[in-house]
């Protein structure tokens, strides 16, 4: 018997509910980024089969993108946004600001995602 709140889980053992959310919320994204990581190779798969492009040139470039923050740390900072109405901060994968309900549109098509 277990008290409320709880479930089991594979190995038995009582798991509280948010921890439960927490693991499936971790398991769909790391499938997210396995299917990623494999759209990724195939477009490089294709560029290099239809371009003059090597793997130096793609490092060479991760390499330029990566530091363009100011930090070589193997990811992109996004610069702030603010909403172009009332020039608060909107948050990084907002469209609509919180205050003042414009729309600010991404400027390309990474920013959203960053």
């Amino acid at each position: 018997m277990h008290e409320e709140g709880y479930q089991y889980h594979r190995n038995k053992a009582p798991v509280n509910k948010t921890d439960y959310q927490a693991r499936s919320k971790n398991e769909d994204l790391e499938r997210r980024l396995d299917f990623l990581c494999l759209a990724n190779m195939a477009m490089w798969d294709l560029l290099k089969e239809h371009t003059s492009l090597t793997e130096e040139n793609l490092i060479e470039r991760m390499q330029d993108l990566d530091i363009a923050d100011g930090s070589m740390d193997g990811k992109v900072e996004q610069e702030p946004r603010m909403c172009i109405k009332c020039e608060r901060r909107l948050p990084k994968h907002i469209q609509v600001c919180q205050y003042c309900s414009t729309y600010n549109p991404f400027q390309n098509a990474f920013e959203g995602a960053l």
